[in-house]
C-alpha cells in the first residue's frame, strides 16, 4: 500500500476538515465508542493551536486519496524542557497493520529536529503500543484513565468534603472563576500549580518546573484559544497565600464531557484535605454552570495512590490504562 504524507496548514477548505473529522471520530469508534463525536469546533483547535512553550505541527497520511492517518508533533522551544517533544499518532481502524505510524513519524522528525527536538514522548492506549515499540519508543510509565458518571456520584459524600470542617477551622477558603485567572489572584495561582512539580514522573524525561504568572496567564490563551470553558478552583490559607488549585475543562461542542486537568496541594498545607474539598467544590459548580455535563474523565499515574485514591473515593473509575512512550530522537528507527 502507497502512503503519501503531507503536512497541513490550519484548514479552512470545508472538506478537508470534515476528513480530520471523520478520521479522528473513525479512531474514536474504537478507543471511545460511547462518547459523543468530536466536532470540528473542538478538533481542528486542538491540533494547531500551539501551547506555552511549544510549537506544533500536524501531517496527514493518504492511501489512494483516502485519509488513513495523523501525526501532531509538539516541540517545546523555550524553558526548562527546551527539546522535549511529544507526538499524537491517530489511525484509522481499517489501517493498523499497514505502517501508517513509521511513515507519518519519519516525515515529523525533520520539523522536530530543525526545533530543536531531542526526546520524543507519546502516550499510546493498549492497541498502539506495539507500534511505537517498533519504531524504538521505551516504556516509560503507567497512566490510568478514569472516568466519573456524575449523575452517580454520592451528593452526601460530595457535602461531607465540602463541609471541610479542618480546613474550614484552620482559616482556608476557596476561590472560584470561569475563564483567565483574575489578575489580583495570579501570583497565587502560579504557586498552587507549581505543587504539581512532584507528581510523579517514573521514568519521563521531563523536568518539573515551577511556574509563574506569565506561564498562568499563556496557559489561560491557549486554553481560550482551543474553545475549552475553563474552571478551576483556588484554595487560599488564612494569610491568603496559595494551598492549593484544580482545574476543569469543558468544550461547549461536547458538554456532556468533563476534563479534570491538574489537581495539587503545595506540601506545607497537606493534610487538610484540600484536595478532596477543591474537587467537590469544583465539580458542584461545574454541574451548575454545565447542566449537560454527564462524565469526568482524568489522568493520573499509576504510581501516585494519593490521587488515584481521592478520585476512586470520589467515584472515579478505571476507564482505560495508557503508557508513556518515550526515546531519544537518534534512537529512532523509522526508514
Amino acid at each position: 500500500m502507497r502512503i503519501t504524507v503531507e503536512r497541513l496548514a490550519r484548514p479552512r477548505d470545508p472538506q478537508l476538515i470534515d476528513e480530520l473529522v471523520e478520521l479522528r471520530r473513525a479512531v474514536a469508534t474504537v478507543l471511545e465508542p460511547d462518547d459523543p463525536p468530536i466536532g470540528p469546533a473542538e478538533l481542528i483547535p486542538d491540533l494547531f493551536v500551539d501551547r506555552p512553550e511549544q510549537s506544533r505541527a500536524a501531517w496527514l497520511a493518504r492511501s489512494a486519496e483516502r485519509p488513513v492517518g495523523l501525526i501532531v508533533a509538539g516541540v517545546n522551544v523555550e524553558g526548562a524542557n527546551a527539546g522535549y517533544s511529544e507526538v499524537e499518532v491517530d489511525v484509522h481502524p481499517d489501517h493498523l497493520a499497514d505502517g501508517v505510524e513509521p511513515a507519518l513519524v519519519r516525515e515529523a522528525l525533520p520539523w522536530m529536529c530543525q526545533l530543536g527536538a531531542r526526546t520524543v514522548a507519546a502516550w499510546p492506549a493498549v492497541e498502539q503500543r506495539g507500534a511505537f515499540e517498533a519504531v524504538g519508543l521505551t516504556f516509560r510509565q503507567e497512566e490510568r484513565c478514569s472516568r466519573a458518571d456524575v449523575g452517580e456520584i454520592d451528593a452526601a459524600l460530595l457535602d461531607e468534603w465540602i463541609a471541610a470542617p479542618r480546613a474550614r477551622a484552620a482559616g482556608y477558603r476557596i476561590e472560584t472563576w470561569a475563564g483567565p485567572c483574575p489578575e489580583h489572584l495570579v501570583d497565587e495561582y502560579a504557586v498552587a500549580r507549581s505543587a504539581m512539580a512532584d507528581a510523579p514522573l517514573d521514568d519521563i524525561d521531563f523536568v518539573p518546573a515551577a511556574i509563574d504568572s506569565e506561564r498562568v496567564r499563556a496557559s489561560d490563551a491557549s486554553i481560550e484559544a482551543l474553545g475549552y470553558l475553563s474552571l478551576p478552583a483556588l484554595v487560599l490559607d488564612i494569610e491568603g497565600a496559595a494551598a492549593g488549585m484544580t482545574l476543569l475543562l469543558v468544550h461547549p461542542e461536547r458538554p456532556q464531557l468533563g476534563h479534570q486537568e491538574d489537581t495539587a496541594v503545595v506540601p506545607a498545607h497537606r493534610g487538610h484535605a484540600l484536595g478532596r474539598w477543591l474537587k467537590a467544590e469544583n465539580l458542584r459548580r461545574a454541574r451548575s454552570l454545565v447542566p449537560e455535563l454527564a462524565v469526568v474523565e482524568t489522568y493520573n499515574a499509576a504510581s501516585n495512590p494519593w490521587m488515584l485514591s481521592i478520585n476512586v473515593d470520589m467515584g472515579f473509575r478505571p476507564h482505560r490504562p495508557y503508557y508513556a512512550y518515550q526515546a531519544n530522537l537518534d534512537d529512532l528507527t523509522v526508514d
